[in-house]
């Protein structure tokens, strides 16, 4: 693989400030509209050249959005710059955006996230940090519109009406269709159920499943990490991963499970709070080798430019072959 080239180096991040917007800070908004949203995904996809790709994941970002944006800013600037060195091709944010889901933390993270839209497809979800005080994601959705997402080609259709909390995304890489169902913190049934449909009506698509809680410190599913297991990841064959965030001691946790197709299901969490208010520096990479069946994980430091060592940040998955 082509050696990394940092252009982002510790002396630079110290500085960096996120980019402002004149109207609501970062987010694009504008069409379609949720009325003019497909209601089911298209089989038109964008595709991209065969040969290794790769997905980079976000982790926790609630120090960033705290009071140290800089380093959710390096992040970014590492993953566009790498862009072409490491043929990503999609990033995905693993929950807890933010410290306390203010408005202001989430235009923090709107606003760096908001550099990927037109450049690389993404797709979030959310922890319980990212809930207000009532338990609900108002703060969240006002600063992640829903007409300014859904204009990546990449968007396909959400559960609820202009909330994001559960919504689903496509790609397609090298002629193989690729699902991202994104289910918010702690699902509800009715989630999960309708999660379950979009994976059942897709069967050709490889897919992958992002939520926020789902394994614990022993590497056993959470009592929320189980219902999507029982109700939504174990029963369908096109599922090939789980990712995950959550407060980890250990900083990951790794699960393989079996589903009802005998169908070989990663499930994997990443959170390096545990490291300290530098921990939203690291983005895992996960680079997939369909001809090969298999993906590569690596985790990389982007305020150090190094790849982290020992088994829990470098590891290789087996991938299933693809459904004809």
């Amino acid at each position: 693989m082509t050696p990394l080239r940092f252009a982002l180096v510790a002396a630079t991040l110290a500085g960096c400030q996120p980019q402002q917007n004149a109207s609501t800070p970062g987010f694009p908004q504008g069409t379609p509209t949720v009325a003019e949203l497909p209601s089911e995904i298209d089989d038109e996809l964008e595709s991209t050249p065969a040969g290794p790709w790769s997905i980079a994941v976000l982790p926790s970002t609630h120090y960033a959005t705290l009071d140290r944006p800089q380093l959710l800013e390096g992040m970014i600037d590492t993953v566009l710059d790498q862009r072409e060195s490491l043929n990503i091709q999609l990033v995905l944010q693993l929950g807890d955006l933010t410290p306390a889901a203010s408005s202001h933390q989430f235009d923090i993270a709107s606003t760096s996230l908001a550099r990927l839209h037109g450049d690389l497809p993404y797709v979030i979800t959310t922890g319980e940090r990212d809930l207000n005080a009532a338990g609900e994601t108002w703060e969240f959705n006002e600063a992640f519109h829903l007409s300014g997402y859904a204009n990546q080609h990449s968007f396909k259709q959400s559960r609820e009406p202009q909330k994001l909390d559960d919504h689903v995304s496509a790609i397609e890489v090298g002629g193989s269709p690729w699902l991202v169902m994104s289910l918010g913190s702690a699902p509800s049934a009715e989630a999960r159920d309708w999660a379950g449909k979009q994976l059942a009506d897709h069967p050709a698509h490889r897919s992958i499943l992002l939520t926020h809680e789902y394994l614990a410190d022993d590497d056993s599913r959470t009592p929320v990490g189980q219902a999507i297991w029982t109700d939504v990841a174990s029963q369908h064959p096109n599922l090939t991963m789980v990712l995950s965030g959550d407060a980890l001691d250990p900083m990951t946790a790794r699960h393989e499970g079996q589903g009802v197709g005998k169908n070989r299901v990663h499930e994997l969490s990443a959170n390096y709070e545990k490291r300290g208010p530098q921990a939203d520096s690291i983005v895992r990479i996960m680079t997939v080798y369909e001809q090969d069946d298999r993906i590569d994980v690596r985790s990389l430091d982007t305020v150090a430019g190094v790849w982290l060592q020992g088994h829990e940040h470098e590891f290789q998955l087996e991938l299933e072959p693809a459904t004809p």
